[in-house]
């Protein structure tokens, strides 16, 4: 089973990719959306939250597009990350701690609601990475699916103790942006 996903980043999250492409990557995104169409093909986009509070208009025709469903892709993306990094060392947990992660996943899930009245069921971590509170903390926030599981041994959708699935990504993805 072959499940087609992107990640999708507000403008402002300072990457270094971008120095070498003009256009934000939710106007690439509806680019892809044009293949999409064209092969009649549905995907999941996960989107940082930023993308709605920032780039809106942008990011709408994406979210009304009858091909693609949605999924979050957290809010603050791990800025700072100088934090990240420290509670990554001190705790194996790059996500931060318990209270820290749920908050980044409650704002990504409730400006997803605000804006376009849909409750998002999938997620998935930014950088694929999540921590060892990721799947209760989906799972008590309604969600179904986190898409970031990157085992090599993983070759299906895993049912996680906590209630949500566990989606391999089944591919190596050259990286993990639409740019690509």
């Amino acid at each position: 089973m072959i499940y087609l996903t992107c990640d999708v980043h507000n403008q402002s999250l300072k990457m270094s990719y971008r120095s070498y492409h003009d256009k934000s990557e939710l106007h690439v995104t509806q680019q892809f959306i044009k293949l999409l169409e064209k092969y009649n093909v549905k995907a999941t986009i996960f989107m940082t939250g930023k993308c709605f509070t920032e780039e809106w208009e942008d990011a709408r025709p994406i979210c009304e597009h009858p091909l693609v469903d949605f999924g979050g892709h957290n809010y603050y993306c791990f800025e700072p990350a100088i934090i990240h990094r420290a509670w990554g060392r001190l705790t194996r947990n790059f996500s931060g701690p318990r209270f820290y992660q749920r908050h980044d996943i409650m704002k990504t899930q409730d400006v997803i609601f605000q804006r376009t009245g849909r409750s998002i069921t999938s997620w998935r971590n930014h950088t694929l990475l999540h921590g060892p509170n990721t799947e209760s903390i989906l799972a008590e926030l309604g969600f179904r699916i986190c898409a970031d599981e990157v085992r090599a041994s993983a070759t299906d959708p895993e049912w996680h103790r906590n209630g949500i699935y566990n989606f391999p990504i089944n591919i190596i993805p050259d990286y993990d942006h639409i740019y690509h």
